[in-house]
């Protein structure tokens, strides 16, 4: 459907407060909150991302960026971040039965976020509104496709999540007389993820849904707002060249360096069991891997990446048994070789804050 209208009073306040600077600073960065802590008085709490939320807030960042003159990255600092993502606790969870909202710094700042001065939106949303029925009514869990693994997150969370990033990023609700209309007869999700009238693809037995993503119209109106990709300073692009210095794709590394902690396969590959390494300081530090535990035999390999992106679409294809994620600090094991994805394998350490990784700071046991 066609000549729906994006741009309500929120996008002229938008403009207003928020364009310019960001349109400045260009590369954007977006701040996931990944723990259980205190974020609003009087006793407002937010809840962990599972990995499913954190795949669908890169997806919908990776799919716009593209088209719009913005570049966007993951950031562990709330003090780099542009735009702050909490997923709220349903103790007491948003009031009024709301899913979701994105405020702007001068309206609201979340207790983890209060320390950056600058311009910053805030993304909030919940799975456990007021209203849990009508939630999980109609709510199937996803098709794992294009590269995206969707775990245990259901379509209305991904919606969620990519209809505030919507308003994060100044999209208004859809327009009737110059009033938003987000439950109008004129549009649906499919229309727009702005929209709050859902509108499901399933798969053909009609059990597994089609994630929701950015329709035409959405990326229409994103497009008049910040201007068409024009290729300056594009940090994704520089990142998906060719030339490893950009990169950041290492040939694998085989061999050893000084001893160390050490890490052995873990009993399942799932972030809460991963090893958590902090202080990690590249300059004198070192990681010793026990391989054996892993089941390999002889020398191991070793890449680097950027950040997740190049890693699960690049180096996971390669067949190297270790790669690390340098923006999230995220160390995995690669258990199928060159074939898609880690096998049985997955994410066994995290180093906290992305420390530089290389083979001075390993020994493979």
């Amino acid at each position: 459907m066609s000549g729906i209208d994006l741009t309500g009073e929120l996008t002229s306040a938008y403009l207003e407060g928020f364009r310019d600077h960001f349109k400045s600073t260009e590369k954007i960065g977006y701040y996931i909150h990944d723990q259980v802590s205190k974020i609003d008085e009087p006793s407002y709490y937010s809840w962990t991302h599972w990995d499913g939320h954190e795949t669908a807030i890169h997806k919908a960042f990776s799919e716009i960026d593209p088209h719009i003159d913005l570049d966007f990255h993951e950031t562990n600092n709330t003090l780099e971040a542009q735009i702050h993502i909490y997923r709220a606790s349903p103790y007491p969870g948003i009031p009024n039965n709301v899913y979701g909202f994105a405020a702007g710094s001068h309206e609201v700042a979340l207790i983890p976020s209060k320390a950056n001065k600058g311009l910053f939106q805030s993304v909030v949303w919940s799975d456990f509104p007021d209203d849990y029925a009508t939630y999980f009514s109609n709510n199937p869990f996803l098709i794992d496709e294009n590269g995206y693994d969707f775990g245990i997150a259901k379509w209305q969370d991904v919606h969620t999540i990519i209809h505030e990033i919507g308003h994060a990023l100044g999209l208004s609700h859809p327009q009737s007389g110059g009033e938003d209309d987000p439950w109008g007869g004129h549009h649906n999700s499919e229309d727009t993820v702005m929209s709050y009238n859902s509108n499901i693809s399933y798969d053909e037995y009609g059990i597994f849904a089609h994630a929701p993503s950015w329709s035409n119209e959405d990326i229409s109106h994103l497009k008049l707002i910040w201007g068409d990709e024009n290729g300056d300073d594009d940090y994704l692009a520089n990142l998906e060249k060719d030339s490893d210095p950009i990169t950041g794709i290492s040939d694998p590394i085989i061999g050893a360096s000084n001893s160390g902690t050490a890490i052995t396969k873990p009993s399942k590959f799932k972030k809460k069991l991963a090893d958590k390494i902090t202080n990690f300081d590249p300059l004198k530090d070192t990681l010793s891997i026990d391989i054996e535990s892993f089941g390999i035999s002889g020398s191991a390999t070793f890449a680097v990446g950027k950040n997740r992106k190049l890693v699960k679409k690049k180096l996971a294809l390669r067949d190297v048994d270790f790669l690390y994620d340098e923006r999230k600090g995220w160390l995995y094991f690669n258990e199928n070789g060159a074939d898609k994805g880690f096998g049985d394998g997955g994410i066994l350490a995290i180093l906290k804050g992305g420390p530089e990784l290389t083979l001075d700071n390993l020994e493979f046991l």
